[in-house]
């Protein structure tokens, strides 16, 4: 039987890697653009399937708890503004 505390911290986890994935993604995705010859086409079928990815792996939690799914929706988030913070600073000074 999983346990309550264990759930919590895999559903951290989980929140951490969903981030790391839709918003590295993004970045990947920004990185990318400027090269890209159809770039909007490139765009939407990232995004979709970021999207697509994130909404299985939120579902998979939902599932699971609803306090899962709120400590995985707040990791998730977490790595939002570090990465906003580390990455989105320098990319639009250069």
């Amino acid at each position: 039987m999983i346990t309550e505390a264990f759930l919590t911290v895999m559903a951290f986890l989980w929140g951490l890697f969903l981030g790391v994935g839709y918003f590295g993604g993004l970045w990947v995705t920004a990185r990318c653009l400027p090269g890209q010859s159809r770039p909007k086409t490139f765009w939407f079928f990232s995004f979709i399937l970021r999207l697509i990815l994130v909404m299985i792996g939120m579902w998979f939690v939902l599932e699971k708890s609803t306090i899962a799914f709120s400590v995985t929706l707040t990791a998730f988030m977490m790595i939002r503004f570090i990465m906003i913070n580390r990455i989105g600073r320098v990319s639009f000074l250069r």
